[in-house]
């Protein structure tokens, strides 16, 4: 019966509204793409998951799937767990950040993105969505825009962002193809 449930809590409440904007999310998403959770494949929702990483739409494609509205695609679960220790020690963290600052053996894109992990504690999800709009020189050195906010960089560090963005503006001039001015900063082979 109804009226013996416990009442909602406010946890509760939130609990469904993030997954119902999730779902939503999800939802329009696909639109904008022009899909359908009816045809969408686990691609999409791979694709999906590099945009919202945290996404707690894992209830609703779960439902879809139970209810034959999607086939073949699933939300892994997110396991919020205790960041795991990479280096044993700082030392050799730092050791690796100076290697990456000054080895020119290692290709640039490839220093620049183990730096963003190193100094700034970015995914590889978040690095493959950066292009050349997110770093602006000034007159101060060089400013990167991860999240909402400009940060001004350590000025060696500077130094590659701006050289990355020099060679990815050189070669986006030299190509016919108009969708690549803008450049990105990821590596692309």
């Amino acid at each position: 019966m109804v009226a013996d449930r416990r009442p909602i809590t406010a946890d509760q409440v939130v609990y469904a509204c993030n997954a119902l904007t999730a779902a939503a999310g999800l939802l329009n998403w696909l639109h904008g793409r022009g899909q359908t959770l009816a045809i969408c494949t686990q691609d999409d929702i791979d694709d999906w998951l590099v945009i919202d990483a945290f996404s707690r739409s894992r209830g609703f494609v779960t439902w879809a799937v139970d209810g034959g509205h999607a086939h073949n695609i699933e939300v892994p679960p997110f396991h919020n767990e205790p960041v795991r220790e990479v280096f044993a020690d700082r030392d050799q963290r730092w050791s690796l950040a100076r290697q990456l600052l000054h080895d020119d053996s290692i290709a640039l894109p490839d220093r620049v993105a183990g730096l963003l992990v190193l100094l700034y504690a970015q995914r590889a999800a978040r690095i493959t969505q950066l292009t050349i709009g997110n770093v602006t020189v000034t007159d101060d050195g060089v400013e990167l825009l991860l999240g909402k906010a400009s940060i001004a960089t350590p000025e060696a560090f500077g130094d590659l962002l701006e050289a990355l963005v020099n060679d990815r503006r050189a070669t986006a001039t030299g190509s016919q193809d108009r969708r690549t001015r803008s450049g990105s900063i990821r590596h692309h082979g």
